[in-house]
């Protein structure tokens, strides 16, 4: 299980171009509003030898709304860490080793809806959440929040990195006692009804525009994956399967290649199609595209009307039967 998490977090750190680390000036205050959840820190945490880094929160299980923040302690130098973390997809199997070896748990969140917390933890967790050591430290929105501190300390090789480690995990209460739990908010609440208006090309640089691509379809599922992204790779089998279902209803699938302005990427992302199926329309995701759909996590799909305008929920995270219920819920609105 934990072994589940660290991976989970790993792989977005490494997909950042550069992990967006606090400065100075604000390093002890990071807030997730959609989340629901602002973390501080004692002001004498800006003097580790180590990094206190704050990681968003990620959609897990089935759509049920697990959510899940992660604060990781990295026994690295700053300069050290942001060389590596910069590097992101293209760094070497050594470097990214290098990055799994710095990173220790310091700070889990679980955030679920209040009246289904046990079940929905229980089915993320299974066999092994007796184990996990979860405690609820609040209730907000109709959400609880449940945080979880490793059962045993991980041992550090570097003495000075061990002895700061212990320190800080043992002011966890302290840490927790400065935290703020609110009711969470949705970050693509605001996309409803927003028209999307951008020119790009295919993945084999074929020019098309946002109004052409749109017109195809009564409804057009708007799939923002990237080449890095392991639950985007893994659905896009299904959302093949999806297009075609959608396709007899006069709807289909569009893909968005977010890391298309990377070198290599493009060829990269020809082939996982290739591999896994998928056959529908990809597109290129411009600055002034990835601008306007503002994409916080991976993957993100939004349903867009023959006019351009997104239509319904934003949905985050790899669950192709929600999005076909959203379309099948418009079509029979109409």
């Amino acid at each position: 299980m934990m072994k589940k998490i660290v991976c989970l977090v790993l792989a977005a750190l490494m997909a950042l171009s550069g992990v967006a680390l606090a400065s100075d000036a604000d390093m002890l205050l990071w807030e997730f509003p959609e989340v629901g959840f602002t973390m501080s820190v004692p002001d004498d945490f800006r003097d580790l030898k180590g990094q206190v880094v704050p990681f968003s929160a990620v959609e897990l299980g089935d759509g049920t709304g697990i959510y899940m923040f992660s604060s990781f302690y990295v026994a690295l130098d700053r300069a050290r860490f942001e060389a590596l973390s910069e590097k992101g997809d293209d760094a070497t199997d050594a470097e990214k080793q290098a990055l799994t070896d710095a990173l220790v748990p310091y700070l889990m969140l679980f955030i679920v809806r209040e009246n289904a917390a046990t079940a929905l933890l229980e089915a993320f967790a299974g066999d092994d959440l007796a184990t996990l050591g979860l405690r609820q430290v609040a209730k907000a929105g109709g959400c609880a929040f449940y945080s979880f501190v490793p059962p045993e300390r991980v041992r550090l090789d570097d003495p000075e990195f061990d002895a700061e480690y212990a320190s800080i995990m043992d002011r966890m209460d302290e840490v927790l006692a400065m935290c703020d739990f609110y009711a969470p908010s949705d970050p693509y609440a605001d996309k409803v009804g927003q028209k999307l208006a951008f020119e790009t090309t295919d993945l084999n640089g074929d020019p098309i525009s946002s109004a052409d691509l749109f017109a195809r379809h009564e409804y057009t599922l708007l799939n923002v994956w990237a080449t890095w992204c392991g639950s985007c790779v893994n659905e896009l089998s299904e959302l093949d399967a999806l297009n075609e279902r959608l396709g007899a209803m006069d709807c289909g699938v569009v893909g968005v290649l977010e890391d298309s302005a990377k070198a290599g990427k493009v060829d990269k992302a020809k082939a996982i199609l290739a591999e896994n199926g998928a056959h529908y329309p990809c597109i290129r995701a411009t600055d002034e595209l990835m601008d306007q759909l503002a994409v916080k996590n991976y993957p993100t799909t939004f349903i867009v009307d023959r006019t351009g305008a997104i239509v319904g929920e934003a949905v985050v995270g790899a669950f192709p039967d929600r999005y076909e219920a959203q379309v099948m819920a418009l079509l029979n609105a109409k």
